[in-house]
């Protein structure tokens, strides 16, 4: 993870992310509900058998615009995206490590770009791969 000094840890409350935190941050880790990935659900009940690729693309297309069958629709996780970073605005001058996950990072970075953070434009992030934004 480089030679960074992190400062603060916020991380996704899911177990695979609070791992991840714990292997790279050694001090008190904020574990949230805030940076948990975007939920998918399936479009439509059907006793067909179809592939998982079919159901990760047409879940994601359901988000995007807004369908019913989603739990959390683009709207839902840009609130929850500017819900947290407006709870961490205090910390803004620090070094801070965030630990999420890929989809909902697409929508993170958008706001971090529109909040005049610099960064890497990610288009399909990496696990276990540091991305770096400063303000």
């Amino acid at each position: 993870m480089g030679t960074t000094k992190w400062d603060k840890c916020f991380s996704s409350d899911i177990s695979r992310a609070v791992n991840t935190s714990t292997s790279i941050f050694k001090g008190e880790i904020i574990k949230t509900h805030l940076l948990r990935e975007v939920p998918i659900s399936p479009v439509f009940n059907t006793n067909l058998k179809l592939p998982y690729i079919f159901w990760c693309i047409s879940g994601r297309l359901a988000w995007l615009f807004h369908s019913k069958s989603q739990i959390e629709n683009k709207k839902d996780t840009q609130k929850r995206v500017n819900e947290f970073l407006d709870s961490i605005n205090d910390a803004s001058n620090n070094n801070i490590l965030i630990v999420s996950h890929g989809f909902f990072m697409n929508t993170l970075q958008k706001e971090l770009n529109r909040r005049d953070v610099t960064g890497q434009d990610v288009k399909r992030p990496r696990n276990g791969t540091l991305y770096l934004y400063e303000k």
